[in-house]
């Protein structure tokens, strides 16, 4: 039987209880996410696993204190696990929330960064679990709320960190600038080079700059052969890379 545990090179994620399992795009996020220095309190929405507030630990080697919010019952507990079973078990902590509920039952106001993969398909089959179907489909985490509560809990020198479909970058950056966030860096994620581009990194600050950073990311050369951009980013957290 196969075992329930992803091992990465600096901790193990268990997630047999998980609707969502670790994917690339939440280590892509975890790895890229801008990070300011002397970052005190990092945020991660929807949780999950756990897996970006334990990417984040392992970036800051433990100097910030790092919240990792989800609505599913079972995905907090998991996620506490998680964060007990790590190295950096005293800055790790996993709280169930709703995000419609009121900021304030988050206990501060003020984080440096925000990491968030969110539910993101639109449509589709419905699972006949909800736990997936929260962990899945947009209709469970509201994109205009989700950017009103980004903008309400992040510091002045802040970073908000995002990684959704490149179909829905538009969109996404319009929501920002509504709640007077705005676009410093993004990166471009296609599967090979002559792949169309599937994903967008999003980095978001109070801050407009004058000259936004374009990066454009391509996973493989051929199946399996990882370009030497992808290899550096996730090198340091892949168990076999």
């Amino acid at each position: 039987m196969p075992s329930s545990i992803f091992r990465f090179k600096a901790f193990a994620i268990e997630q047999e209880e998980v609707a969502m399992k670790i994917g690339t795009d939440g280590v892509l996020l975890g790895a890229w996410a801008e990070i300011p220095e002397r970052t005190k309190n990092i945020l991660d929405i929807g949780t999950g696993t756990g897996v970006l507030s334990l990417q984040a630990a392992q970036r800051t080697s433990g100097s910030a204190h790092i919240l990792g919010v989800d609505i599913d019952r079972s995905a907090v507990k998991t996620a506490t696990e998680n964060f007990k079973n790590s190295s950096w078990s005293s800055c790790l902590t996993a709280k169930e929330w709703d995000i419609t509920a009121e900021t304030k039952t988050l206990g501060t106001r003020n984080f440096d960064c925000i990491l968030c993969n969110p539910p993101y398909f639109e449509g589709g089959p419905v699972s006949s679990k909800r736990e997936r179907n929260m962990a899945r489909l947009a209709s469970y985490m509201s994109w205009p709320i989700l950017f009103e509560r980004i903008a309400s809990l992040l510091s002045d020198k802040g970073v908000a960190n995002l990684i959704l479909p490149f179909e829905s970058f538009d969109k996404a950056r319009k929501l920002a600038q509504d709640n007077s966030l705005f676009l410093n860096r993004y990166c471009l994620v296609k599967g090979h080079k002559d792949a169309p581009v599937k994903r967008v990194l999003m980095s978001l600050s109070r801050e407009k700059s004058e000259v936004i950073k374009e990066e454009e990311l391509i996973i493989e050369v051929a199946r399996h052969q990882y370009t030497k951009a992808y290899y550096d980013l996730v090198q340091p957290f892949y168990l076999k890379l």
